[in-house]
């Protein structure tokens, strides 16, 4: 249904000076002649009115007639539907719209062109209601009356522009054809989605977000568990580390993955330190423009971590999360993948406000394995607290232990184990040196329930194979 025209005086003014696009116009009635199945768009956007030149107006209220008499939308049937309508000399004549559609170059940016239209139209409305209100005055009409018209009229030109909620019902929505799941890293994050990997400080979250970079950077089949469909941009915005510290990480994950740094351009980093006069942050406006300014639609945008690039007093974290969470969600209806790092506190869950965690695809806890040395190279436990979609594969959605290593040729490399076993059997160990069942849940991560069977079977001196 196409907006509510806006009544506008054609006098008093010179209409031929009116803020007007006729470019634009021959562009949206060519476009829907090359292609019908634009004019449901359009007329989301414009009324027939909107358009400046009569001969367009006339043609876009014959191609709504041929539309909902579910005829074509082309040259002749136009003709005809303006002759019926008798407004074929108005609209310029046969050979005028014969001319039209096969001049105009296919459109890519047709909305655009449909918003520029109406933007056209709103301001030739204000120029004429402004006019007709001045001569009102200068008429010696009641000023209260003039104001409460004027406000009437503002009250509806806001309003004219905005898009309705589009309801579906539920036989229709059955039956619509909608497109698959996209993924940025199946099956954990979609594209246009959002996830939080988070941690204690030394767990190795940055080594485990630059490892999902790296390998939706280069498109790489598979990381860690988790499938990656295909190549996307990255931009990585650290807002902690110095560069040189990142740098060694960098070369390591490189390292570890052949050597070869994704393609030039695939993956932008964004440092503090490398900054001239500002600082990478996302708690105010002039913040998230400047990382705006690096994105595109299928970005993957990776901000590492939350608590540098938004500082903020306990007071003012749950205020700046909901304008955090309402860019995040901009940037996602304009195609931008988002993932975040974000510290854990000392109760081991995620820091702050719990309402990060409501419009997440999933949110992934990091945990020092409680056998780690000091010494040791990266190992972590990595486990899945929130997931939407259930995993095609068992294996996907399981805890594992992630391990950087050492390679035969003295390269770095992953080694990757499922946990199930491995905590089963540090229950056990803890459980016969004489530690409390409720300490042994909180030291594995293992619950409450399956170390009292753990117990037991070392009571009963067999363990269960299912445990």
């Amino acid at each position: 249904m196409p907006p509510v025209p806006i009544n506008r005086p054609q006098k008093n003014l010179d209409n031929t000076a009116m803020p007007n696009n006729v470019e634009a116009e021959v562009s949206v009635i060519g476009g829907i002649i090359l292609d019908n199945s634009r004019l449901k768009k359009a007329c989301e956007i414009l009324h027939s009115s909107d358009f400046f030149a009569s001969h367009h107006e006339c043609m876009f209220r014959a191609m709504i007639k041929l539309a909902d008499a579910k005829k074509p939308i082309d040259n002749m049937t136009i003709v005809e539907q303006l002759d019926a309508d008798g407004e074929l000399e108005r609209a310029g004549g046969r050979v005028f719209i014969l001319t039209y559609g096969g001049g105009v170059p296919r459109v890519m940016n047709f909305e655009y062109y449909c918003g520029m239209i109406r933007e056209k139209s709103l301001l030739r409305s204000i120029m004429h209601k402004t006019a007709a209100i001045q001569q009102r005055a200068l008429e010696g009409e009641n000023h209260q009356k003039l104001l409460d018209d004027f406000g009437e009229f503002t009250k509806h030109a806001k309003g004219a522009n905005k898009s309705k909620l589009v309801a579906v019902d539920v036989r229709d929505f059955l039956l619509m054809n909608l497109d698959p799941l996209d993924w940025a890293i199946e099956p954990l994050l979609t594209i246009k989605g959002r996830g939080m990997i988070y941690a204690q400080r030394g767990a190795g979250k940055t080594y485990i977000t630059m490892q999902l970079a790296y390998s939706v950077a280069t498109g790489q089949a598979e990381c860690f568990v988790w499938r990656i469909p295909g190549r996307r941009r990255v931009v990585y915005v650290d807002g902690e580390m110095h560069s040189s510290m990142l740098q060694d990480r960098q070369v390591t994950i490189v390292r570890a993955n052949g050597g070869e740094p994704p393609d030039k351009g695939q993956l932008i980093l964004i440092t503090r330190d490398l900054q001239k006069d500002v600082r990478p942050k996302i708690n105010s406006k002039a913040g998230r423009d400047q990382i705006e300014a690096h994105l595109e639609p299928g970005s993957l945008l990776i901000l590492d971590n939350i608590s540098s690039l938004s500082p903020s007093s306990d007071e003012q974290e749950t205020e700046d999360w909901a304008i955090i969470e309402d860019w995040f969600s901009d940037l996602c209806w304009h195609g931008v993948t988002i993932l975040f790092d974000h510290h854990a506190g000392k109760d081991g869950d995620q820091r702050g406000t719990s309402k990060r965690e409501d419009l997440l695809d999933f949110v992934l806890k990091l945990r020092v394995p409680s056998d780690k040395t000091p010494d040791e190279p990266l190992r972590a436990e990595l486990h899945l607290t929130k997931l939407r979609v259930k995993c095609p594969n068992p294996r996907q959605g399981q805890p594992f232990e992630a391990r950087l290593g050492t390679a035969e040729n003295g390269n770095p490399e992953w080694l990757i184990r499922p946990l199930k076993d491995l905590l089963r059997e540090r229950a056990k160990e803890m459980l016969r040196d004489g530690m409390k069942p409720n300490d042994v849940s909180l030291e594995t991560g293992l619950n409450r329930w399956a170390v009292a069977r753990i117990a037991k079977g070392i009571k009963l001196g067999s363990m269960d194979p299912d445990l």
